[in-house]
């Protein structure tokens, strides 16, 4: 168990994906330019390469943690992750349709 105050530390926003693609050399990894509104844009990379196609990513809004710390993967900096189900074929946390880029989930 943790404690709200540790979990009322994650920052989850909205944000439009507006590209998405392979990272050459890897199976597993897409590399994204998130619009987070007023906060800017991220780029961002996920290990769902695998299981879900570049294509059904770009132009979505979907949910991400923005305040980790930056990490380094096959060359690029990943400044926050992505929202997703832990299923055998995991699907992307999509926010409610009208959500705009930034906003905070409470």
């Amino acid at each position: 168990m943790i404690k709200f105050d540790d979990f009322a530390k994650v920052d989850i926003r909205a944000g439009k994906v507006l590209i998405c693609e392979k990272v050459e050399k890897s199976n597993k990894l897409l590399r994204m330019v998130v619009d987070f509104g007023e906060l800017g844009e991220k780029q961002i990379l996920t290990g769902l390469g695998e299981f879900i196609q570049p294509e059904e990513i770009s132009g979505i809004t979907a949910l991400f943690v923005v305040n980790l710390e930056p990490r380094k993967l096959m060359g690029f900096e990943s400044e926050g992750m992505i929202m997703g189900t832990d299923d055998e074929t995991p699907k992307i946390v999509q926010a409610p349709q009208g959500t705009l880029p930034g906003t905070r989930v409470i």
